[in-house]
């Protein structure tokens, strides 16, 4: 991550589409069990998971724009630039 966000190729985490290698066992039974919680806690746009012989993180700049609101950059910000989680959270709000 730190590497592109030196090359300028990405500015925020936020912006970073990450995906996964995971060796079977132990390490990928519990990234399997939180992936929909992993782009939360790296404070990414994405985080995908694939199966492999060596672990390994591949890092790349998100295709999406960013929320105005939480900065993902994710595949349903509307019209209003706010991404489905957010809006939602400013309806209730």
């Amino acid at each position: 991550m730190e590497q592109k966000r030196a090359s300028k190729e990405i500015g925020k985490a936020t912006e970073a589409d990450v995906t996964l290698t995971v060796p079977s066992g132990m390490a990928r039974e519990v990234a399997e069990r939180y992936e929909k919680q992993l782009a939360d806690l790296f404070l990414v746009a994405s985080v995908t998971l694939r199966a492999g012989k060596n672990a390994a993180a591949e890092v790349r700049k998100s295709p999406h724009r960013p929320c105005e609101r939480c900065w993902r950059a994710l595949p349903d910000v509307g019209e209003k630039g706010l991404c489905a989680r957010c809006q939602r959270a400013v309806s209730e709000g």
